[in-house]
Parts: C-alpha cells; structure tokens; sequence
C-alpha cells in the first residue's frame, strides 16, 4: 500500500508549475488543430443511424446468412491462430534483439519495424505471399519483435545487477546474464507477453479489413450491409475471446496451442510464396518510376525524363505525402489532447476511491470494452455515424487510449491508502487523487502519442485523408514505388514523435513502467 496524507504529494522533481505548463501547451496546440481541421459531421441523420446501431447492439444475432456457424468458427480459430502465432515470433525475434540491443543500428532497427503500422506490413507481404496465413503472421511478428526488444531490454536493465557478482567468474556471459539479470524482470517479461497477446488479438481481427480471413472480415461486411445486429454479434465474440483470455491463455497449454495453430492455418504448405515476385519487388515495384523508365544514351549514361520525374515528385510528396503529414499530425495532436481529457473524466469509473462493487464491475465492464474494440473498428463505427472527417479518427483514438490510460491509473489509484477524515467526492478527486497521479498520467500520455500517430496513419483507410489513405490509395493502383515512400515518410513520423515523447518524459522526469502498457 501507498500511505499518504491527506494533502496532495509533492511532483517529485518536476515543478508543479512545469507539468501545468506542458499540460497548456498539450491543450493549446489541440484546440489550435481542432479550430483548423475538417471538424465536421457529414451525415444527412446520424441519429437515425445511432438509433439502428443501438437496436443492433441489444439484438445481436449469430450465424445468419452473412456469416454461417463454420464460417465464423473459422474466422474466430483464424484470428486466435494468427494472434498466438504472430505474438510468439514475435517474442521470440524481440528476445534475439534484446541481446544486441545496446547496439545502436540494433535500436534503429527495432525502431523502423514497429513503427510501421500491421496493416501496412500486411499490404507489403500480400505482394509476394498473396493473402496466405503467413501474410497474416509475419505482419503481427515483425512490428512486434521491435516493441518486444525495446521493452525487454528496458525491463531487464532496470533490474538490480548485483546479483551478478554471485555468479561464478568462469559462468559463460549468456548464462551470467539470463540467471543474474533475467530471473528477477522473469514475472514482468511474462506480463508484458500476456498483455501484448491481447494487443495481438486485435491486431489479428484488424487484419480482416484488409481481406485476411480473421474476424474483421465478416466484421466489415455487417457493417457495410447494414446488419448491425450481425456486426454486436461478432463484437461481443471478440469480447468474449478478449475478457476469458487470461482463463485460458495458460503457460502449460501455449505448446498445444501453437502446434494447433499451426496444424490449422498450415502457413508454410498453404504459403504463396513467390520468389520471383520478391525479386520484382524489390528490383523494380518499388524502384521510382522515373528511375525505372530511364534510358541509356550513347556515351552509356543514364537519362531521366525531367518532365516525369517532376510529375512524379510532385504526386508523391506535394499531392501525398505533404496533406497527409498535416492530416495525420493533426488529427494525432487533437487524439493526443482529447486522450488526456477523456482519460480524466473516466479515471473514476476504475478506482475504488470512487466506486464500490457491484457499480465498479460495471464500469470495468465498460473500460474493457472501450479499450478492447480495436481504432480501426471504433472509427469504422464513427464513420457510420458522424461521416468522413477528422471527427470519427480523433473519437476512435480518444476513446481506446483514453479508457486504457484510465484502467492503468485506477489500479495505481486503489493501492492509495487515505485518511478516514479525508474529502470525499470531488474534492477527492482534485485534492487527494488527481496529484498523486498527475505524473504518471502525463508519462502514459506521452507513451501511446507514438502509437496514437500509428493508428492515425492506418486509419486512413477508411478515407480519412491520412497518410494511410494514400498509401492505401498506391497500393489499390499498383503503384507500389509511391506506396513504400509512403510507408517509410510514416515510419519516419512515428519514429520522431516516439524519439520527442521519450525527450519530454526524460526532461520532466516522467516514469511509467513498461509493463503497465
């Protein structure tokens, strides 16, 4: 238990004055985005369509024409498959990393494949592997290994290295390392592993909107035919699947699990693997075009066409890649500041300062299913709704992070031990709570502002004007030279907002701890 007094804790070694400022300045640059955006809804009556998407939830229905029992039998075993499949790898290419990755090229390295987004490595594979298991696999593990790696590391440097000494001098380093580093991070590894299962679980169900044969596919065509009671009864599926994980997500059944997973989707006899499509790919589809279509003079120089190569860059970088950084930076600082308010207005409904059971239950009910609903299906929802803007991606990314942020805050909040004598209700919540855990609030903002950009970006899909939208819009055209300047502009944005966010956390003295993420 935390003791405390009534009065509020000190801000450690940042300044009140500091964390307030940097909190304006969060609102400011929000509100400024929010006056400047295309903050709109575009809907003739969305409260008509409010009222079927309500009527559905209350009637969800299972199995009907769209989607029979062995059709989502399958999709569900698929999305399971892909999930335990794709988070393993995973782990397992994090965990090579980890042992490199004091290395800078290492770090850059497992900072590049995170920081492009699921759906962005699926469309990459679909190229060469077609719409196969492996595609499916491949595009959870590889961004997973990255994040895998980094926290990993960070958890394992964190330990007491004292226990080092202990250890015989002639031990092997990688001996030495495993039994007197990571034995003591060993319960944090294996609940980070478990919590980034959940993440994998979603990631597998996103999948499906891209085409993979996962949840999300039938998902999709619910929502697009207007069978919202068919589209709750998929969701409350993925609830299920979601809320029953830790009953049967066991360690000594993961073997049986994975030899399952794989008998089921067979990714390497069922691959489409082509070698010679990789060998275009990289040789020639993502090669610019007018590097491609230059020709070969007399005295054996290359020659561009400056008219196309003028065309080109200007359809790349002015007409796609420059609206979408703006779109994309926008609509993710806007998320980033409604993130934070969200989270405030639902950090009671997790702690028990507040509420009592059997109401605490049910506002954990409604936190799980906030922060379980994948963005992408949240904004698919929103786009229902409200129309396209930048107003179903900003609810989306509020809404998930928020309510994630808001869990991880209440469960510190419970572990608070306050006077019998002190506030109680609001005054509670701003004088007793709130400053206790403004910190950590601020350093888990921080943190998911990179994931936020990345979810922004893929968000363009659904025709918010993201990057994602032109990416997507490439890849639809065989256009794929553009496509992968694209990808690597976005990685690039996330890499720079993740590289500030973790400045802003350093210089204020921010900690979080990886495994609350």
């Amino acid at each position: 238990m935390i003791h405390t007094t009534s009065d509020p804790t000190p801000l450690h070694n940042t300044s009140a004055s500091q964390l307030r400022a940097v909190s304006m300045w969060i609102g400011v640059i929000g509100l400024l985005f929010w006056v400047l955006g295309d903050i709109a809804v575009t809907t003739v009556d969305p409260w008509q369509v409010l009222k079927q998407i309500l009527v559905g939830a209350i009637t969800p229905s299972f199995g009907s024409e769209l989607t029979t029992f062995n059709t989502l039998s399958t999709a569900l075993l698929n999305t399971i498959s892909f999930a335990l499949l794709g988070v393993v790898s995973g782990a397992l290419g994090g965990c090579a990393l980890t042992l490199v990755f004091q290395y800078k090229m290492v770090r850059i390295f497992s900072a590049f494949i995170r920081s492009i987004h699921e759906i962005f490595w699926a469309l990459i594979f679909i190229q060469i592997l077609g719409l196969s298991p492996l595609t499916g696999i491949l595009a959870i593990a590889i961004p997973f290994s990255g994040t895998f790696a980094r926290v990993y590391f960070e958890l394992i440097d964190e330990t007491d290295p004292a226990p080092m000494s202990a250890i015989p001098i002639n031990t092997d380093s990688l001996s030495r390392w495993f039994y007197g580093r990571v034995t003591q991070a060993w319960t944090h590894l294996v609940s980070y592993s478990f919590y980034r299962t959940e993440c994998a679980l979603r990631s597998s169900a996103v999948l499906g909107f891209i085409g993979l044969p996962t949840i999300g596919y039938h998902l999709e065509t619910a929502f697009r035919q207007g069978d919202y009671s068919e589209a709750a009864g998929l969701l409350y599926l993925f609830f299920f699947i979601i809320m029953t994980l830790r009953w049967w997500l066991k360690a000594p059944l993961l073997p049986f699990y994975l030899l399952a997973s794989v008998l089921w989707l067979k990714p390497f006899s069922e691959s489409h693997f082509s070698a010679d499509a990789l060998i275009r790919l990289i040789t020639i589809d993502i090669v610019p075009a007018p590097l491609r279509s230059a020709t070969i003079n007399s005295t054996g120089n290359s020659t561009i066409d400056n008219e196309y190569l003028s065309w080109w860059i200007d359809k790349v970088f002015y007409q796609s890649a420059f609206p979408g950084v703006i779109e994309t930076l926008g609509i993710g600082l806007i998320a980033l500041a409604t993130t934070g308010l969200v989270t405030l207005i639902l950090l009671p409904l997790a702690s028990r300062q507040f509420f009592k059971t059997p109401y605490l239950q049910a506002n954990y009910l409604f936190l799980m299913i906030s922060r379980s609903t994948p963005e992408y299906v949240l904004a698919f929802i929103a786009l229902l709704l409200l129309g396209p803007s930048w107003l179903p991606a900003i609810f989306a990314l509020s809404l998930h992070n928020g309510a994630i942020i808001a869990f991880l805050l209440g469960q510190t909040s419970n572990a608070i031990s306050l006077r019998q004598d002190s506030s109680t209700g609001i005054n509670r919540y701003w004088y007793e709570i709130l400053p206790r855990l403004y910190r950590q609030f601020l350093a888990l903002l921080f943190y998911r502002w990179e994931i936020i950009l990345r979810e922004t970006a893929i968000l363009g899909i659904l025709g918010i004007h993201t990057l994602g939208f032109y990416i997507d819009s490439a890849f639809e055209s065989l256009r794929l030279d553009q496509a992968f300047i694209l990808i690597l502009i976005t990685a690039s944005l996330n890499i720079g907002a993740d590289q500030l966010s973790v400045s802003i956390r350093h210089r204020l003295k921010l900690k979080s701890t990886p495994e609350e993420h």
